[in-house]
């Protein structure tokens, strides 16, 4: 009877090392796949995606060991660790991969905001980089509440306090987040005196951000921001309208169609429209660069009263009308004419 307990011991136990053995294979087998397989790919993992979607996604065409899926259920937990959201791997270790997945340590996506966007075409350029929906940008865009908390002001617009630039954001970003790393890096390109040179030229901090995005939106050459600035400011001192064309549109920006017509120009409906109003408009038109910034805060000493843009898109200053009207059959009606 003895004998049989002992010969029964020892074939378990024999049987138990040789099946830890055959695991401890598998496992090595499957820890080598991860840490030598490299892949190239691009995951969006839904909030409410399955282990299955997970799996067929990465790995169904891929030469896996056997049974590979219950290595990643049983062993690495994988069914309970996934994080939803983008992931990219170009040439990445399926290690480093699912290791990301689990940790969350999603992958970015790389936008570029050019000078002088505005609110509307910052929005475009998120939507289309699936990023966030417009409609959703725009709505924290245009909170007031959430504006006044951020930035002290009392705007209704958060317009000309995302500076443009190059970011690097996830999908399914927030809006609020987005906009509060666009406005940091609008304080670190302030011109550190601004509220100080504003107050100075008679303007209040959100007068003189105004201007300066209107001065981005008349400027081509970053070497004339400063005289285009000082037309405006001369422009203000003698009460003249301002009388810019970007401002027109940007009051009427859903249906303009690229053209300013007589009317548009006459449109006392249009509160942007600074042929009709005397002094800036409600609110800024684009988000400037440090370059416009600088201008507003600090702009030439000039006597400028106009400026006509060039075919190459410089401008000629004047300081009359008379020399104004001539500099611009010269350099629009006239050519317009060939």
């Amino acid at each position: 009877m003895v004998k049989k307990i002992i010969a029964a011991v020892i074939v378990t136990t024999v049987i138990a090392f040789a099946v830890t053995g055959v695991l401890g294979l598998w496992i090595v087998k499957c820890e080598k796949f991860l840490e030598t397989t490299e892949v190239t790919l691009e995951l969006d993992l839904p909030k409410n995606g399955t282990f299955n979607q997970f799996y067929d996604r990465v790995f169904t065409y891929l030469n896996t060991p056997p049974y590979f899926r219950e290595y990643l259920i049983h062993v690495k937990k994988a069914d309970r660790r996934i994080k939803y959201g983008y992931y990219r791997a170009e040439n990445m270790l399926l290690r480093d991969y699912l290791e990301n997945i689990f940790k969350g340590t999603q992958s970015t996506l790389k936008i570029t905001i050019p000078e002088g966007y505005n609110i509307h075409d910052i929005a475009s350029v998120l939507e289309k980089a699936n990023i966030i929906s417009a409609e959703d940008f725009l709505k924290t865009a245009l909170d007031d509440e959430f504006i006044f908390r951020l930035t002290g002001i009392p705007a209704p617009t958060i317009e000309g306090f995302l500076y443009p630039d190059t970011y690097f954001f996830p999908p399914y970003t927030k809006a609020d987040y987005v906009i509060r790393t666009m406005y940091a890096n609008f304080l670190n390109n302030l011109p550190y005196d601004f509220a100080e040179r504003a107050e100075e030229k008679g303007l209040t901090f959100y007068q003189a951000l105004i201007l300066a995005s209107i001065v981005q939106k008349e400027t081509y050459i970053d070497e004339e921001a400063k005289t285009v600035a000082s037309v405006f400011y001369n422009r203000l001192k003698k009460r003249m309208r301002l009388q810019a064309d970007p401002t027109i549109i940007y009051g009427k920006y859903a249906e303009f169609d690229g053209n300013i017509r007589k009317e548009d120009i006459r449109d006392g409906e249009n509160p942007y429209n600074t042929y009709v109003i005397r002094g800036l408009p409600p609110t800024p038109i684009s988000n400037p660069d440090r370059q416009s910034l600088e201008a507003a805060a600090y702009p030439a000493e000039t006597d400028y009263l106009f400026f006509v843009a060039r075919q190459d898109r410089t401008h000629v200053f004047t300081k009359t009308y008379d020399e104004h009207r001539r500099q611009v059959y010269l350099h629009q009606i006239k050519r317009g004419q060939k």
